[in-house]
């Protein structure tokens, strides 16, 4: 996705983490306003980075084996 820090996406984004849901976000240029968004998120710690289908998988197979803490 793309979306400013302040933009709807990051309203849903964190209201699926207060609800307990993990969130994946795709980083993009540190210099594109339509980026800072997802970049923040990730920074935080507060989504996990995905750059590719490879990430997902790998993360899902993690969580459907109840392992939420891997790197």
């Amino acid at each position: 996705m793309e979306a400013r820090y302040a933009s709807g996406s990051l309203v849903t984004a964190k209201l699926a983490l207060d609800h307990g849901k993990e969130v994946w976000a795709c980083p993009g240029s540190p210099e594109d306003p339509l980026h800072e968004g997802p970049n923040r998120l990730i920074r935080e710690g507060a989504a996990r980075a995905c750059l590719g289908s490879g990430d997902l998988i790998e993360d899902l197979s993690y969580l459907s084996r109840g392992l939420t803490n891997h790197p």
